[in-house]
């Protein structure tokens, strides 16, 4: 008798372990695709499971929640305030997050923030110092330019990315774009719940249009994203600001010849139409540094110093403004026609300031 009770005790033991493990949450949580009234909540369990999100503007006083069991969640938060801040916990099972809070994208007109880093891919101790100089800023959302991790096909890997930035993701949802080290991993499309095609897609944020492209020797040059770019940019002339952000940079001081010839590649396929309908900034990654150029009323940004080993710049040219090896972010304001930026290190010391101006609407 006494076995028999053992062995039910043991087996009682053995099934609360795994229901707790089945309910553990394991990734986030972290946001995605934020609007004036909605945003979406992500995370991944490691069994399936109903997950629910309560929420609200004064406590938790609403409730979202999945209708099957999931691993991957991606719960969409509807009716929501514009520009309003809410609290939001995650519940899956058994298993509660913390209370953490988020804002709603506000209506054009209205100011906002966002920060550009990226390359944060090698070093996660380097990673958590930029992440730590973003949380004080409270950006409205964050833009990754590529090589989130250095091999996209291990899940070791993105639990790290996810384990070091969230924090950050928590609150202030995340737009990446496909990066070299990514390696067009399936990991990446199931981890994040991106708008349209998700390889390359586009959102608009304020009086902001904000375009993510793919480029990736694999996909930068086919037809098919270029068709669906000069669409894109010509239905959105009346945006205050085009803005496009990936990877590979078309301007950058690389002392590599190979860089140098895809650089040269992005700008023949791209540049002309950047030019053509009116874009204001372009963000990339790549190059392990803070690099800034002006060319025909565009300011090209390479902000690839987000934790990766940082690369030495080379010889200056006449495009350039400035440049500096070191880890960083990008900080935007966005006030009317107006944007105001920072480049800033962990240490806090500001490394760039620049303005950039609406461009002139066509008759």
């Amino acid at each position: 008798m006494k076995h028999i009770r053992r062995f039910l005790f043991s087996a009682l033991l053995l099934c609360a372990a795994l229901a707790l493990h089945a309910e553990r949450i394991k990734l986030g949580p972290y946001l995605q695709q934020v609007a004036p009234g909605g945003v979406t909540v992500c995370w991944t369990t490691d069994a399936p499971v109903k997950g629910v999100v309560t929420y609200g503007a004064s406590g938790l006083k609403e409730k979202a929640a999945e209708s099957q069991p999931e691993t991957r969640h991606f719960l969409r938060l509807k009716g929501l305030k514009p520009a309003t801040i809410y609290q939001y916990r995650v519940e899956s099972g058994q298993a509660r997050n913390d209370i953490h809070t988020f804002r709603t994208a506000p209506l054009p007109g209205k100011g906002f923030s966002f920060v550009a880093y990226g390359d944060n891919r090698t070093n996660n101790e380097d990673h958590r110092k930029v992440v730590q100089s973003i949380l004080p800023l409270k950006p409205d959302f964050l833009v990754n330019t590529g090589d989130l991790v250095a091999k996209g096909s291990r899940p070791e890997q993105w639990e790290a990315f996810f384990r070091t930035a969230g924090p950050l993701l928590a609150r202030a949802p995340l737009y990446p774009s496909l990066g070299n080290h990514e390696g067009n991993s399936s990991l990446y499309f199931q981890l994040f719940d991106l708008p349209g095609k998700k390889r390359y897609y586009s959102f608009d944020y304020g009086n902001c249009h904000i375009i993510c492209l793919d480029s990736n020797s694999a996909f930068m040059s086919r037809e098919e994203q270029r068709r669906w770019l000069v669409e894109n940019l010509s239905t959105h002339q009346d945006a205050a600001f085009r803005i496009v952000f990936f990877h590979h940079p078309p301007y950058s001081l690389t002392t590599s010849e190979n860089r140098q010839k895809y650089s040269e590649a992005i700008r023949e396929q791209w540049q002309k139409l950047f030019e053509q309908y009116r874009v204001s900034l372009v963000l990339n990654g790549h190059d392990h540094n803070y690099q800034r150029a002006a060319v025909n009323g565009i300011q090209y940004i390479v902000t690839g110093g987000g934790g990766a080993p940082r690369y030495a710049v080379g010889p200056k040219q006449a495009w350039n403004v400035t440049s500096a090896s070191v880890l960083h972010c990008v900080y935007f304001q966005v006030e009317g026609d107006r944007i105001k930026a920072q480049t800033i290190t962990p240490e806090g010391k500001i490394i760039d300031t620049f303005e950039v101006e609406a461009p002139v609407k066509k008759p």
